[in-house]
């Protein structure tokens, strides 16, 4: 399953983006595309099917929560994840309300994103345990 799940990491941090990716790879996760802005961010969410988006809030031409909007507009099955030095009540609102389903304060630590990929993981085989089951009911 892990090797069929497509990845995005943005963040306009190289030292952020590599070691999510590492955290990444050692959970068994393959696919995983990088952007170090928003523009290239929302290239990749234009290309590719993503499953899971990890997206820096602050990052250069255009932040984290317009991302994740436009990626909401794109592809709303996706499960995004917001990363943010910034950990106030106002911006952990601000990104659930636009759809957000996690959210990361940096520096975080390795168990905080295991923990978030075992909600997305959890997810993940719930949508596809609901197709399966649609799918063999005949409903599509």
């Amino acid at each position: 399953m892990k090797e069929q799940v497509e990845i995005l990491v943005a963040d306009d941090e190289q030292e952020i983006r590599s070691l999510l990716g590492l955290m990444l790879k050692n959970r068994g996760y393959t696919n995983i595309t990088f952007a170090c802005d928003g523009l290239g961010a929302i290239d990749v969410m234009q290309q590719k099917s993503l499953d899971l988006a990890f997206l820096d809030i602050n990052m250069p031409g255009i932040d984290g929560i317009s991302v994740l909007k436009h990626g909401m507009e794109l592809n709303a099955s996706c499960f995004y994840v917001i990363v943010s030095a910034q950990s106030d009540l106002h911006s952990v609102k601000d990104v659930i309300k636009a759809g957000a389903r996690g959210f990361i304060v940096k520096p975080f630590t390795e168990r905080k994103v295991v923990d978030l990929l075992g909600k997305f993981e959890q997810t993940y085989v719930d949508a596809a345990q609901s197709f399966e089951a649609l799918f063999k009911s005949g409903a599509i």
